[in-house]
């Protein structure tokens, strides 16, 4: 069946009577095809699309929830943007006990975590399952804090005042503590 309009570019509108469900498909067609420039959907209270698996919601409050899916891919070949105006944005913020990998691909890849122009922090809590860093470690700044009961380093050397290409009339050397009643 096809409906057409009789003037070009004309709308055309199907309006159930009432609080009646308008239905294109049914579960026993093979598939339908929405074909447009643009496609838009709006709903007053919620819209949700499914697949009979996963389920992709858009509340009516603001809220959206993808639910059910076992994978979800999201690419682009330009930058990709995952933002919050109003509050924090949460990975793997569940009870599920499962690995959150990033930039675990084969391609050689810069990751980076906060801004220089900013007064970011970040806060590494694992638990009790430690922090393992493979490879090299640099760390930039002007104070540098380890605060530990014990300290065990396997290299026989400590350098200290390293790069020093000038006269410096400042000492150098171990500073040890032994309390005040030492």
């Amino acid at each position: 069946m096809d409906i057409t309009t009789s003037a070009s570019n004309s709308n055309i509108t199907i309006n159930p009577h009432g609080s009646g469900t308008l239905a294109l498909c049914s579960a026993s067609n093979t598939e339908a095809t929405l074909d447009a420039t643009a496609v838009t959907l709006t709903s007053v209270n919620a819209l949700t699309l499914t697949d009979g698996t996963a389920t992709f919601a858009i509340g009516g409050s603001g809220a959206t929830s993808l639910a059910a899916a076992t994978t979800v891919d999201l690419d682009c070949t330009g930058v990709m943007s995952l933002n919050s105006t109003g509050g924090s944005i949460n990975i793997g913020n569940d009870n599920n006990g499962e690995a959150i990998n990033i930039g675990t691909g084969a391609a050689a890849r810069t990751i980076t975590v906060g801004n220089v122009t900013g007064a970011t922090a970040v806060n590494i809590k694992s638990g009790t399952g430690g922090v393992a860093i493979t490879g090299d470690l640099t760390v930039t700044g002007t104070t540098t804090t380890v605060s530990s009961t014990n300290t065990v380093m396997k290299d026989t050397i400590i350098e200290l005042n390293t790069g020093l290409t000038a006269a410096n009339s400042k000492d150098i050397g171990l500073l040890m503590e032994r309390g005040s009643a030492g």
